[in-house]
């Protein structure tokens, strides 16, 4: 499916919710709340991202210099990245795809690649989160430590819900773990799943002046884990290159 189509499911669902939302709160508190987004969405057994939430420490990784010399140099549009053999790169936009779950599950590795300017989530949603969200890796974080067992109240509900748009296909998530992440002047969050047919990795990171990433990694050969892929991550930033490597917008 999709990306666009997968968030016009979710913003529609959302909007439809929202009808209800306040009737549910008022009338039966957070437990009557919760059950109505279960009702829309779903749970934690059919969803179970949605009951995760981030380890409490940051991952403490081991940059690989050795693994970093191995690497190709990607410039794709202002992002330069450094990305093993084997993968195909695609930097995308946000209304486009990029992942499919069933049909992809076939394809080979692949690394996807959005970047978005600094306070880009503040600035679209600023009207839902105001008072309580301040900055992009603010948000980034409601999002991640969103769980459905612990809505309270409406903004509780909005972040469970944004969970979904955000988390692409991990494989089965009965088995994705959360670490927080600090790689040079980026911080944030990766989802990760070493899964029998993949290992998967969804990196939503946030830099000092330079915005936010999100880099979803399918590793069909499970060569990479998790330190890899943050070494690799160390290599990313923006630049004013002229592209040379192959950018697949599709």
């Amino acid at each position: 499916m999709k990306l666009r189509y997968r968030l016009l499911k979710y913003f529609l669902i959302a909007l439809f919710l929202s009808l209800g939302l306040f009737y549910a709160i008022k009338q039966g508190g957070p437990a009557t709340l919760k059950l109505y987004i279960e009702s829309g969405i779903g749970n934690c057994k059919n969803i179970p991202i949605l009951c995760v939430a981030p380890e409490d420490n940051f991952y403490q990784a081991r940059i690989d210099d050795e693994f970093i010399a191995s690497l190709h140099e990607y410039d794709l549009d202002q992002i330069h990245i450094h990305t093993p053999e084997g993968f195909k790169v695609v930097k995308q936009k946000i209304v486009i795809r990029y992942y499919k779950k069933k049909k992809d599950r076939t394809r080979g590795s692949a690394i996807y690649i959005v970047q978005k300017p600094e306070d880009f989530f503040v600035t679209i949603f600023s009207d839902i989160i105001k008072g309580s969200i301040s900055n992009d890796y603010d948000f980034v974080s409601r999002v991640m430590n969103a769980k459905i067992n612990s809505i309270v109240n409406l903004k509780d509900a909005f972040f469970v819900i944004m969970k979904g748009i955000f988390t692409p296909d991990l494989g089965d998530q009965a088995s994705v773990k959360i670490v927080k992440v600090k790689i040079g002047k980026m911080n944030g969050f990766i989802s990760y799943n070493y899964e029998t047919l993949a290992n998967y990795f969804d990196c939503n990171l946030l830099e000092d002046g330079g915005g936010y990433y999100k880099v979803y990694i399918k590793d069909k050969a499970k060569n990479l884990d998790l330190d890899k892929v943050v070494s690799m991550l160390s290599t990313m930033r923006l630049n004013d290159k002229v592209p040379t490597g192959k950018i697949l917008d599709f």
